[in-house]
C-alpha cells in the first residue's frame, strides 16, 4: 500500500484519515495528581513531570481538563498560582454548576468537548469510579503515596506522570498490530450496534495507520446507502477500493448480513450490556438531536473488539485484553 501521510508531516490527500492523539480528551485529578502538599507541610506544588507530561499530550492534539472534588478557590491556586491555565482546556469542581461529585464532571466535560474518546487519570477509587461511571479507562497515578492495590481494575498503574503519554500510546499500537495480524486488509468492516463504539474503532485505526504513513478512509455505513440498498453499498464499497487506501467502514449490521465478499475483514465490536447502557445513558444527556451522533463515537476501547465474523475469508478469534490495548490473536 503506498505511503501517503503520516511521514513527512504533511497534510493527508482529501478523505484520508490524518493522525491524531491516543484519546481526543484526557481528564486528570488535580490533588495528588497535577498537584501534592510536601510531605513537611505548605502550600501544593506541581508533582514532578507534569508539565512536560501535560506539554507532550497537547503536542499530540489531545484537549486537558481536571476533574477535582474541591471548591473553586482551590481549583483556582492550581489554575493561576501554579500555572495549570496555560496547560488545561477545562476543569471543574464541587462549584461548577450541576457538578456534585466527580463522575457528574467526568460527564460534563465529555459534553463539552463533545466527545467519547477520553481517559481518566487519578490517584484515588473514587477517579476510577468516576471514570467507570462514564464508560472510560482510569489510569492509577501512585508516584504521590497511593497504593497500588488500592484501585483494582485499574486499566493500568503509573507511578510518574512522564509514563502517561506511552501507556495511552498502547491504543494505537494495538490499533496497528490488529491490522498487521488481520495480514494487512485493504478493505474492512467494523461492526456493531449502539454504544458499541465500531465508528470510534475505525477512526483510530485510520489515525493510528496515518501515523506512521499508512493512507486509510473511513466511511459509515449510513453513507455508502447498504441499510436500505445492498446493491448500491456493494457498488460503492467496491469503487472506494479502488483507491490507493486502506478502506474501513463502520455502522450496525443489517438481518441480511454485510456483502463481506467486497472486503477482506469484517470484525464485530461488541460491549458488555452495562457499558453500552452507560454510552446510552451519556449520550441521551447530550440531547436527542444529538444522541445518534454521540452513540457512534461511543469510545470502544479494544477489549470489545471481539471476533471476525466473515465466514470467508476464515473467522479469526481475538482474545480480550485492557481498554487501553488491542487483543492479542488467539
Amino acid at each position: 500500500m503506498t505511503i501517503q501521510s503520516g511521514q513527512d508531516g504533511q497534510s493527508p490527500p482529501n478523505g484520508l484519515a490524518a493522525a491524531g492523539p491516543a484519546f481526543d480528551l484526557v481528564i486528570f485529578d488535580l490533588d495528588g495528581t497535577l498537584i501534592s502538599a510536601p510531605r513537611g507541610g505548605g502550600r501544593h506544588v506541581r508533582v514532578p513531570g507534569s508539565g512536560e507530561t501535560l506539554a507532550v499530550l497537547r503536542d499530540s492534539g489531545a484537549r486537558l481538563a481536571l476533574a477535582s472534588l474541591c471548591g473553586r478557590g482551590f481549583l483556582a491556586d492550581g489554575m493561576e498560582r501554579l500555572g495549570l491555565s496555560a496547560e488545561v482546556d477545562a476543569g471543574r469542581c464541587l462549584d461548577s454548576p450541576g457538578c456534585s461529585d466527580k463522575a457528574m464532571m467526568v460527564a460534563d466535560l465529555l459534553l463539552e468537548f463533545d466527545t467519547r474518546s477520553a481517559v481518566v487519570i487519578g490517584d484515588t477509587r473514587g477517579d476510577g469510579a468516576a471514570a467507570w461511571a462514564n464508560g472510560l479507562p482510569f489510569v492509577h497515578f501512585v508516584g504521590t503515596g497511593a497504593d497500588p492495590a488500592s484501585v483494582p481494575g485499574s486499566d493500568a498503574t503509573i507511578d510518574r506522570l512522564v509514563d502517561l503519554p506511552r501507556v495511552l500510546d498502547r491504543r494505537p499500537r494495538r490499533l496497528r498490530e490488529l491490522w498487521i495480524e488481520l495480514d494487512r486488509p485493504s478493505g474492512l468492516a467494523l461492526v456493531g450496534p449502539a454504544g458499541s463504539g465500531a465508528g470510534l474503532v475505525a477512526r483510530d485505526l485510520a489515525r493510528a495507520l496515518a501515523a506512521v504513513g499508512v493512507a486509510a478512509t473511513t466511511a459509515p455505513r449510513q453513507a455508502l446507502g447498504g441499510e436500505a440498498d445492498e446493491v448500491a453499498e456493494r457498488r460503492v464499497l467496491e469503487d472506494l477500493l479502488e483507491i490507493d487506501a486502506l478502506v474501513i467502514t463502520h455502522g450496525p449490521a443489517a438481518a441480511d448480513g454485510w456483502p463481506s465478499d467486497c472486503l477482506e475483514a469484517v470484525l464485530e465490536a461488541t460491549a458488555p450490556q452495562a457499558l453500552r447502557e452507560v454510552r446510552v445513558r451519556s449520550a441521551v444527556l447530550g440531547g436527542a438531536a444529538g444522541q445518534e451522533a454521540a452513540l457512534e463515537r461511543s469510545s470502544l476501547e479494544a477489549e470489545h473488539v471481539a471476533r471476525v465474523l466473515a465466514a470467508s475469508p476464515p473467522i479469526r478469534r481475538l482474545g480480550t485484553g485492557s481498554p487501553l490495548d488491542l487483543p492479542d490473536r488467539r
